[in-house]
């Protein structure tokens, strides 16, 4: 994940230093200003998603996600944000992808163990 967030910084520098702009380039852009956690993570569930056997797998991780969401500090820094001061300048926590230390598996693996919503 981190030589992904490596190359979105390259071609961020190649798009300001005014070489041939692209509509990804603008994507890449959007993205600087999403919280690095919840980028970090959902990037991590679409691609485990992608070696579960079935849409109820899915489901339940993404289930497993959303509640897992709800007791971030970034969620309530992103609302703030955009819905009460709408200063539109949130300040992440932490503030770059190269100082997260998320283990996603143990993220789903405890929800599961929790609360499933098959079993």
């Amino acid at each position: 994940i981190i030589e992904i967030c490596d190359a979105a910084k390259s071609l961020l520098q190649d798009a300001n230093a005014g070489s041939e702009s692209y509509s990804f380039i603008n994507s890449l852009r959007s993205l600087e200003n999403r919280s690095p956690t919840s980028l970090m993570v959902t990037l991590s569930a679409i691609r485990r998603s992608r070696e579960l056997v079935n849409v109820e797998d899915v489901l339940d991780q993404d289930y497993q996600l959303a509640k897992w969401f709800l007791d971030q500090p970034d969620l309530r820094e992103g609302i703030r944000a955009q819905l009460i001061d709408k200063d539109r300048n949130p300040s992440w926590n932490p503030k770059y992808m190269e100082n997260i230390s998320i283990n996603f598996a143990e993220i789903i693996k405890q929800g599961l163990e929790n609360d499933s919503l098959w079993k």
